[in-house]
């Protein structure tokens, strides 16, 4: 037969124990790639879609450049406004890579 008094007595450790797993459960069922990070099949540090401009493969210091450039400059205008900006300053990029134009910083200042 169950004793309830002695369930009454422990309940702050029942708790506890109960609660811990639940809690570290719901973490890592609501963190996106958790169980990937746990298992040791983290991919981040790996190649990454972002997409291909002209053919070839943007990679993750492209991308980055070109956000830090399009929060430079569009960052006003609200997040969503720049996250479509940063397919923009990829094709300039691009552009100038491929017309070779190398802009010096004292031209930036002449404007």
């Amino acid at each position: 037969m169950i004793d309830f008094q002695k369930i009454r007595n422990k309940q702050k450790w029942l708790f506890g124990i109960i609660a811990i797993p639940v809690i570290i459960g719901f973490v890592i069922m609501f963190t996106p790639d958790a169980t990937d990070t746990l298992l040791g099949r983290n991919t981040r540090g790996q190649q990454a879609d972002f997409g291909e401009l002209n053919g070839k493969p943007v990679t993750r210091d492209q991308w980055l450049t070109a956000r830090q450039l399009s929060g430079m400059m569009y960052s006003r205008y609200g997040n969503e406004y720049m996250e479509r900006k940063i397919v923009d300053t990829l094709v300039e990029m691009e552009m100038l890579d491929e017309y070779s134009i190398n802009p010096t910083t004292s031209d930036a200042l002449d404007r």
